[in-house]
């Protein structure tokens, strides 16, 4: 009996002194019991995805200064005015024209523009309410024309793609911009045989840094090795859905990311205005460290 006494007594024991820390069911609470050492604390919230202003000046935005719409038009033998022995589709063509209501437009065939003072020239700016210049070709009647809203301030000697053994029409003119901004504007005019590619890479190769302008019939299409000599002088021609075409705007760099061509017009009204549809880009004119 002594001795079963003495074993439940030490068993006794035993739970006392080890039960408690073997057995305990408290479970912590969450507050801490005492305040941890503050982590750093942005004094600003997060930024979001960078944006695509300009951080360069305070004054930079993405809006552009103005959008311009240039157009450049081949409207076949002077659309036959100023011929007596055929009707003329010169009033197609304005209604063509005032369809767009271009800031820039360059014209090519602009056959008898130049005769009796350059009237019909200057009826046609009359009509549309622009300034014009006129390039004559110094081989034949294909001339060159250019109309714009905007002041044009110089006209460069006409001729400059003569060197080759025979030339259409050229105009190299520099406009005002209704932010001021000057433009170099080419209206050009090639043949088929592309002799004066060259040459007019040569001639506009002092203005691929400025804001300039390259339009007109090409006569070759927007992949074929003369587009290629362009392109790798530094010139760049708008990205397009339809490259089946020989008319083109083509600018200088800082003109292109801001450039892109419009929808072509609706075939009823165009049909029969000429055997050429105009093609038509917007530029936007940005502030010169937003480009």
């Amino acid at each position: 009996m002594m001795k079963k006494m003495t074993v439940i007594l030490t068993l006794a024991w035993i739970l006392v002194a080890c039960g408690p820390k073997e057995i305990s069911t408290s479970i912590p609470t969450s507050t801490p019991t005492s305040t941890p050492t503050p982590t750093t604390t942005p004094t600003t919230t997060a930024s979001p995805r960078p944006t695509r202003i300009p951080t360069t000046s305070p004054t930079s935005t993405l809006t552009p200064l103005e959008t311009i719409t240039v157009m450049t038009y081949n409207i076949l033998n002077g659309a036959e005015a100023g011929r007596a022995d055929a009707e003329t589709r010169l009033p197609r063509v304005l209604e063509v024209i005032r369809e767009v209501n271009p800031d820039i437009l360059g014209i090519q065939e602009a056959n008898r523009w130049h005769a009796n003072g350059e009237a019909i020239a200057r009826e046609v700016a009359k009509d549309l309410g622009m300034n014009y210049a006129l390039g004559l070709s110094c081989d034949d009647d294909f001339h060159v024309a250019l109309f714009s809203k905007f002041e044009i301030q110089k006209v460069y000697p006409s001729c400059f793609l003569d060197k080759t053994s025979y030339a259409h029409g050229a105009l190299h003119a520099e406009l005002v911009t209704s932010s001021g901004r000057v433009l170099h504007v080419y209206v050009v005019h090639l043949t088929h045989g592309h002799e004066e590619v060259p040459t007019l890479i040569e001639e506009m190769a002092p203005y691929l840094e400025q804001d300039t302008i390259l339009m007109g019939d090409m006569n070759f299409l927007p992949y074929s090795a003369y587009a290629t000599k362009l392109t790798n002088a530094g010139w760049v021609f708008p990205m397009v859905m339809d490259w089946n075409i020989i008319d083109h705007v083509w600018t200088s760099p800082s003109l292109a990311p801001s450039t892109w061509p419009e929808l072509t017009l609706p075939s009823e009204l165009t049909y029969g205005a000429s055997d050429h549809n105009p093609f038509i880009v917007r530029i936007g004119l940005y502030p010169p460290e937003t480009k």
